[in-house]
């Protein structure tokens, strides 16, 4: 015959339900208490990797108004400081578990394997800072994420892979480079187009003391460019009048600065009918450390690959400043 429950067995069956919910909130909230707590080591193990960074060395590399770029495979200038070395792009791809079509992989620093390749490879940290030179202008910024983007490649055997590091904030315009150099101050660099200088032929005077640094000068077109740079008379630009297959690996254009003492040959583009003859233009004059003395800065295209190329006055003469620059071809 069926009686119902008594008060007593209720209450006990009550008091389990409610025991049983507060053991699994307890366990619910042990596991929460756990996972915060991995996430606030992680949280400072990464910002103890970002404080053990030294300060990054002097470079100057390519850029966009949205980022900077660290490591190409296709990067050639063997002399050049670098931020970073290879750092097998194709694994930090992996490690991030990054789509295969995508064309720009924000890296997850937060991953200790993908911090401490990084790390391996690369001098620069988020947060350091850097000044971007454009025409008239320098502004700082400070660097955020690591990205890997998709680039063609310079040889078959290269990954078409490049590494790049954000800005915190675009700019107003791609700059004409990006320089971690201290003594590169955030200003106005006093740019001067190459359009307001004054162009004349190159007379009998200037010629005569450019014997024996252009080989044939009858062969070229000569331009006079009077920069009004303090012992600096002229920039003299030389292109070849016709080329031919006989002129291959001959130059094509020469860009020469002639001063009060010293002749000096600044830059060179050769004919080549195999990959396609370089050139260049001057783009004007500039004043990056606010030392008065004026750079110049040139842009041009090598082997189908565009480039720009600054030269800084040192103790012998003016010196090319070793921008990265990527090669189009091996």
């Amino acid at each position: 015959m069926w009686r119902p429950p008594s008060r007593k067995a209720s209450n006990i069956r009550r008091w389990l339900a409610i025991a049983a919910l507060f053991l699994a909130g307890a366990a619910a909230a042990e596991k929460t208490d756990s996972v915060q707590g991995l996430i606030e080591k992680e949280k400072k193990s990464y910002q103890d990797w970002l404080d053990d960074a030294e300060e990054p060395p002097a470079v100057y590399l390519p850029a966009t108004r949205l980022a900077v770029q660290v490591f190409s495979p296709a990067f050639r200038e063997e002399e050049a400081q670098v931020l970073c070395h290879d750092p097998d792009l194709p694994e930090l791809l992996e490690m991030t578990s990054a789509e295969a079509d995508a064309h720009v992989t924000v890296l997850n620093l937060q991953r200790p394997r993908v911090r401490e390749k990084v790390g391996d490879a690369c001098l620069a940290r988020p947060g350091d800072r850097v000044v971007a030179v454009g025409r008239g202008w320098q502004e700082e910024r400070t660097l955020d994420d690591f990205s890997v983007q998709h680039e063609k490649p310079a040889c078959p055997e290269e990954a078409p892979l490049g590494l790049w590091m954000t800005f915190d904030r675009p700019l107003h315009e791609d700059p004409l480079f990006v320089t971690t150099d201290p003594t590169v101050p955030a200003k106005d660099n006093l740019f001067v187009p190459a359009e307001q200088y004054a162009v004349a032929p190159a007379g009998p005077d200037i010629m005569s003391r450019l014997k024996g640094v252009v080989q044939f000068p009858e062969d070229f077109r000569a331009t006079v460019l009077s920069l009004r740079v303090p012992e600096t008379e002229a920039l003299v630009l030389f292109e070849r009048r016709n080329l031919t297959s006989d002129d291959d690996k001959l130059p094509a254009m020469i860009a020469v600065l002639v001063t009060k003492e010293t002749v000096q040959s600044l830059w060179t583009e050769r004919v080549d009918m195999r990959r396609g003859t370089g050139r260049f233009d001057f783009v004007g004059t500039l004043d990056m450390d606010g030392d008065e003395v004026r750079e110049l800065v040139f842009s041009g295209i090598h082997q189908s690959c565009p480039y720009t190329v600054v030269f800084r006055r040192g103790e012998g003469g003016y010196e090319r400043i070793p921008l990265l620059v990527r090669s189009c071809r091996c």
